[in-house]
């Protein structure tokens, strides 16, 4: 994916992050993300735009599939830390069985602790977010996906060949057993542990687009119309009314440079 190479000091010049002195930046305009994660993802994209047109129509492509769902997409950041702090823990499960899963359960039940209660909000938060993800895409339109929500999907099939996992996320009971969580550690701490982190990685990079769809919603964005030539690029109605009085710029990416100029006609 071809992107532009922008120093500190461009960045600096147009605003495009907050700077000492100043109170809004181009960045805190779009950064309504959830988590700290998909906050990351929208930063890197905003360090690093792309001068790709295939790149860029996919991005809109997303981000209009998935401004079609009306409702809002939330994720406590404390619970996503419950989550990774999950996933980080340094004793990993090797193996799982009826009486240890009994066990550890019983032991839970007359002496709680800390390492198992991290594990319980760090599982019921992996379910929740299977749940969560599963719904807004039964409610979009599934004749064309973007390419984004397409390896979501696919990795949700792959959990879901884990009959547990398939029979929590269809159900509409919230408890989890103890058993049921004994064998949830087994499957998201040894069998799946590196599809549940593709999984929060795609999730964070969802939450990055779906940020850019609130600020759409709020500040009333367009996005920008763009036409192809044999040497440059034409981005038509970049800015809308974010700011007092609405403007209407064009801006050229000549082929083979990774630099933005105004265009004038």
């Amino acid at each position: 994916m071809s992107k532009f190479d922008i120093d500190k000091q461009t960045l600096t010049d147009l605003n495009i992050f907050e700077d000492y002195g100043l109170n809004k930046s181009v960045y805190s305009l779009f950064n309504f993300t959830s988590t700290i994660k998909g906050n990351d993802k929208l930063m890197e994209m905003f360090r690093t735009p792309s001068t790709d047109i295939e790149c860029i129509n996919e991005r809109q492509e997303l981000i209009k599939y998935i401004s079609n769902y009306s409702a809002d997409f939330y994720l406590d950041r404390t619970d996503m830390d419950f989550v990774e702090s999950y996933l980080m823990q340094n004793s990993k499960v090797k193996s799982y069985s009826i009486v240890s899963a009994l066990i550890k359960s019983v032991n839970y039940f007359f002496y709680p602790n800390q390492a198992y209660y991290l594990k319980e909000k760090g599982i019921t938060g992996i379910i929740f977010l299977l749940k969560k993800v599963s719904g807004i895409f039964n409610l979009l339109n599934d004749e064309i996906k973007p390419k984004l929500v397409e390896k979501i999907e696919d990795v949700i099939v792959v959990l879901s060949k884990q009959s547990l996992i398939k029979e929590i996320i269809d159900r509409n009971d919230k408890k989890i057993s103890l058993f049921e969580l004994e064998r949830l550690d087994f499957i998201f701490n040894k069998q799946e542990f590196k599809t549940i982190r593709s999984f929060l990685d795609l999730v964070y990079l969802f939450d990055a687009y779906f940020s850019v769809v609130k600020a759409c919603r709020k500040y009333n964005l367009n996005l920008p119309k763009i036409s192809s030539e044999k040497t440059a690029s034409v981005y038509k109605r970049c800015f809308s009314s974010v700011f007092s009085e609405s403007s209407c710029q064009r801006f050229r990416i000549w082929n083979g440079k990774k630099y933005l100029f105004p265009h004038r006609e």
